[in-house]
């Protein structure tokens, strides 16, 4: 699909369900805001103490609160940059 300022998506770590997504266009500060969504009983996450003005990384967990992969994660993140 189309990657609105997004320069890469990476596997954060070898353990299931984190995801490294780095912006071409850098935000101004860490404080902008975020949202996502996935499949059907997952949810994700976004850890606030990896969040940076380059990137985050995001977490998908499933109902019972353990890392999961997905299939499909849609982010947006607004803020100034």
């Amino acid at each position: 699909g189309t990657s609105y300022n997004v320069d890469s998506v990476t596997d954060g770590c070898s353990c299931p369900g984190n995801t490294d997504i780095v912006w071409i266009t850098n935000f101004a500060n860490a404080t902008y805001t975020t949202v996502g969504m996935t499949n059907v009983d997952l949810y994700v996450m976004v850890q606030d103490d990896t969040k940076a003005t380059t990137g985050i990384t995001i977490r998908v967990k499933d109902n019972a609160g353990t890392n999961t992969d997905a299939s499909e994660v849609m982010i947006a993140a607004f803020g100034t940059q």
